[in-house]
């Protein structure tokens, strides 16, 4: 998951620094301070792996759905799985 985690930021750093010399709209600063503070868990060497695994799951959930994420990536499938299928996929995405 941790790794899963990291792959999510990697992704978010390169594309939101390819973007960093444009003008800030209000959605890319909300988006850079994301990015910011998720590199800032990653760093802190100070924080257990639990830690820091509940740090960047608290900044996700305040950033997007992930639920509703979870459901798109999901797509047909979502719709004709077990309930309980698709909430143990949602909870672990």
């Amino acid at each position: 998951m941790v790794g899963v985690i990291r792959g999510l930021f990697a992704f978010g750093l390169f594309t939101f620094f390819a973007s960093a010399a444009l003008a800030a709209t209000p959605a890319e600063t909300f988006v850079q301070q994301g990015v910011d503070r998720g590199v800032q868990i990653l760093k802190d060497t100070s924080l257990t792996d639990a830690q820091r695994r509940a740090q960047v799951e608290d900044l996700l959930g305040s950033m997007m759905n992930t639920h509703r994420l979870a459901l798109f990536c999901l797509g047909n499938v979502a719709k004709t799985a077990p309930p309980e299928d698709v909430e143990a996929f949602a909870a672990a995405f």
